[in-house]
């Protein structure tokens, strides 16, 4: 596999194709989901060769191989790729391998001699290529294609009229084919198509060889396969981005919402924190009051012991009193009482002495 020169400046409808080529794998298959004319070219594509065996087939602009892959399947075709863009050829590794690349494909300039001998291919075909070469290029890419067949060189380009953007891909051009291969001295044969947006163009260069030519009824069938299914597949995807669009405003109206529940959590959880906060601080003072009141109680609860014990002194010396001046009381009773029998005993004898009567 040749690497695609870097020497000169090439122009920018090429440029492209070497920068975003490794875009284009996933963006075909992605394609193929809804637009049913991919696949309407691939089996013409395939039916074609497949009434062309036995050939060596060269695919001019092969890319990421979308029709090689279905083609190197096929038996008694022998199929090759040309690509300007190496990092269009590298989505070919998604399905082969290396070896297999390395000894089907190349890779080279844009425009320019092609790397191949004069008549080495039965079949030179494109598909969606020559939409992409600049019209002064034009014409020296058609007389290579033609160099290197010795039997026909097949197109699958846009048909006449369908409008294309001019823009795409940094250019884009739907050329008159068939003028074009007149003024190289060939004839440029339109064919019918199996669907609306391309067209199959045949230069025949060995008319002694029969060419296979898809049948009407064939084509017919494909063309109302398009004409019924296309249509629902495009109000399906209509429906499809009316339903992603609502998808995407209820998505952002949830996010609004999640977005407002974190921050009402957000103001609760600190909310519920200030409050914590207050009732830890109401505790540390209650318990403080607490502890005060307690120290409190225990210097009343000291006091009035003191207190009591004072007093408990006091009564007990004041029952000491009581109890000495009752001893002092009962003694001089006692006294007063031997006194008064003295008295008694004495006043006794006196009146017996006396004689005086009791």
């Amino acid at each position: 596999m040749l690497i695609e020169s870097r020497g000169a400046e090439i122009a920018r409808n090429y440029q492209y194709w070497r920068d975003h080529g490794s875009e284009w794998f996933d963006e075909y298959e992605r394609r193929q989901k809804y637009m049913l004319c991919y696949h309407v070219q691939q089996i013409m594509l395939a039916d074609y060769m497949w009434h062309s065996r036995p050939a060596r087939v060269l695919e001019f602009g092969c890319g990421v191989g979308r029709h090689l892959r279905y083609l190197s399947q096929m038996a008694d075709i022998d199929v090759y790729g040309y690509d300007q863009s190496a990092s269009m050829v590298e989505g070919c590794l998604r399905w082969t391998t290396p070896e297999w690349v390395a000894e089907h494909i190349v890779v080279g300039d844009p425009v320019g001699r092609l790397p191949y001998p004069d008549k080495y291919f039965d079949i030179v075909y494109t598909v969606e290529v020559l939409i992409h070469v600049s019209p002064e290029d034009l014409s020296s890419v058609l007389a290579e294609l033609v160099r290197i067949s010795r039997w026909q060189v097949l197109h699958l380009e846009p048909s006449r009229g369908v409008q294309i953007c001019e823009d795409a891909h940094d250019g884009s051009w739907n050329h008159d084919l068939v003028a074009a291969y007149h003024q190289l001295g060939y004839t440029c044969e339109p064919l019918p198509s199996g669907y609306s947006i391309q067209q199959p163009y045949r230069v025949i260069l060995d008319r002694d060889r029969p060419v296979y030519t898809w049948p009407q009824g064939m084509l017919r069938l494909l063309r109302k396969a398009e004409f019924d299914i296309q249509p629902t597949i495009d109000q399906l995807l209509k429906d499809s981005d009316s339903l992603r669009s609502q998808l995407v405003s209820l998505q952002t109206i949830l996010a609004e919402e999640q977005e407002r529940a974190r921050d009402m959590q957000q103001r609760l959880e600190a909310a519920l924190a200030e409050e914590q906060e207050r009732a830890r601080d109401m505790q540390q003072r209650l318990e403080a009051a607490l502890a005060e009141e307690q120290g409190r109680a225990r210097d009343m609860q000291q006091r009035l012991e003191a207190a009591l014990a004072e007093e408990q002194g006091r009564a007990r010396d004041m029952q000491q009193r009581l109890e000495a001046a009752l001893a002092e009381e009962r003694r001089k009773n006692e006294a007063l009482m031997h006194y008064q029998a003295k008295v008694k005993e004495f006043i006794r004898k006196l009146s017996e002495v006396l004689k005086i009567p009791s």
